[in-house]
């Protein structure tokens, strides 16, 4: 096998790993979006420690389009607790991680 090919499919499985969260390159790209179209900033980085006071526009009505945003691109549900404690992007990625570990 080439292994230029096995070097390219192994970065489309890389996994990008913060703490216990682990989402692909995919999941995290579709994730990045996701934010940058709530809250209408192309630039927005989903850096460590990002939390909801660093973002002016993370109110509790962004937070819900939020939820409800990654719910229907990861075709996952968010149980209450997990609404009330996702506040930063850490806390987000590790739920969604944990949900599609699941699934």
């Amino acid at each position: 096998m080439d292994s230029n090919l096995d070097m390219t499919k192994a970065a489309s499985n890389a996994v990008v790993s913060e703490g216990n969260a682990a989402l692909d390159e995919n999941q995290l790209a579709n994730l990045t979006e996701i934010f940058r179209t709530i809250f209408n900033d192309p630039k927005l980085d989903l850096s460590k420690g990002l939390t909801a006071d660093d973002i002016p526009a993370w109110d509790s009505f962004a937070h819900i389009n939020l939820i409800f945003a990654i719910e229907e691109a990861f075709e996952v549900h968010f149980s209450t607790k997990d609404i009330n404690s996702a506040m930063d992007v850490d806390q987000l990625k590790m739920i969604v991680a944990g949900m599609l570990k699941g699934a």
